[in-house]
């Protein structure tokens, strides 16, 4: 069972240009971040995601998951 501490939302967080919908849980071992692209979310209420982790920096989370989105894209 993973225990969530807290959460957070990020709608429009801007990389290169592009903006994702970010969502982050702050959990037992550490950060898990899971990202969509904004307009995906905005048009079909629907994306696909990429997820990251990272033991204890956020944006190192939300990088990996971007990361993560842009590898099923390929």
């Amino acid at each position: 069972m993973i225990n969530v501490n807290s959460s957070q939302i990020i709608s429009n967080y801007t990389k290169n240009g592009k903006n994702y919908y970010v969502e982050i849980f702050h959990i037992d071992t550490g950060i898990q971040a899971f990202a969509s692209f904004q307009e995906n979310i905005d048009t079909n209420g629907d994306s696909i995601v990429g997820s990251g982790y990272h033991s204890n920096n956020k944006k190192l989370a939300i990088e990996s998951a971007i990361s993560s989105l842009m590898v099923q894209l390929n």
